[in-house]
């Protein structure tokens, strides 16, 4: 016989928020340091590219360089972002329960 947990949602099949005990404060911890990492890294490396600050060696094209810009950097900012907004939506608390019953 199948048991509860394997049974499908009827509502909402989402994890909910991480409340609760040091594993959530490390998930939380953990879910904004790698945000910031890879917008840091990201945004970084974009504005030392386009700023021409960065001392890049001569074996370095300048197409090499255009590539990192255009594809490789705003890859970092995505997921940067992506993990911040799954870091805020994971740590609110969800709609899953009816607000109770107004009293008019």
């Amino acid at each position: 016989m199948g048991s509860a947990s394997s049974a499908p949602c009827s509502r909402d099949c989402s994890p909910g928020p991480i409340s609760g005990g040091r594993p959530a404060a490390l998930a939380r911890w953990l879910g904004w340091g790698v945000s910031a990492v890879l917008l840091t890294r990201g945004i970084g490396v974009e504005v030392m590219l386009l700023t021409g600050t960065a001392q890049v060696d001569a074996s370095v094209s300048e197409q090499q360089r255009a590539w990192t810009l255009a594809l490789w950097n705003p890859w970092f900012i995505a997921g940067g972002l992506a993990f911040g907004l799954a870091t805020l939506r994971a740590s609110r608390p969800t709609d899953a329960e009816p607000p109770p019953a107004s009293t008019l």
